[in-house]
C-alpha cells in the first residue's frame, strides 16, 4: 500500500495498527525515494513451541554433570 505523507500525517496510529494486525507494508515516497514502514515478526511464545521428548528441560541436572560425562 502507498500512502502519501499528508496522509501517514492524518493517519499515523490508524496505519501503524493496520501494517501489525495485517503484516502489509506501507511505502511512503519522499524527495524522489520511499520509505517502508513494515512489521517486524515477533517471536514464537513459549506456549507454541514443540515439545521435543528426551530433551535437557531445566538446569538441575546440569548440575551434577562432569564435563567428561559429556566426552566422547
Amino acid at each position: 500500500m502507498q500512502v502519501r505523507p499528508s496522509e501517514l500525517r492524518r493517519r499515523l496510529f490508524e496505519l501503524m495498527d493496520q501494517c501489525l494486525e495485517s503484516g502489509e507494508t506501507i511505502d511512503i515516497p519522499r524527495k524522489g525515494g520511499t520509505l517502508r514502514l513494515t512489521a517486524i515478526s515477533r517471536r514464537v511464545p513459549i506456549a507454541q513451541l514443540t515439545r521435543r521428548p528426551g530433551r535437557v528441560v531445566g538446569g538441575a541436572d546440569l548440575d551434577t554433570f562432569s564435563p567428561a560425562e559429556w566426552s566422547p
